[in-house]
């Protein structure tokens, strides 16, 4: 609640996660890293339902199926 609460403030803010279902919940732009490196960057519908990357496609794949 206190990130939506800033978010409607007006305040840009950095979070760095690795929970999907949040960073969809809050962000206006999700950028997904691999090994360091920017693989893929977008809105959320973007990155959630439109990947463009194997590597994004995998990963959010893995993390519907509950694997590490």
């Amino acid at each position: 609640q206190i990130i939506n609460d800033l978010k409607n403030d007006g305040t840009t803010m950095i979070i760095v996660t690795h929970d999907m279902e949040f960073s969809k919940n809050v962000s206006d732009r999700v950028i997904f890293m691999q090994n360091g490196a920017v693989v893929e960057s977008g809105t959320p519908k973007e990155i959630f339902e439109e990947p463009k990357t194997l590597a994004l496609r995998v990963f959010l794949n893995t993390e519907q199926n509950g694997e590490d």
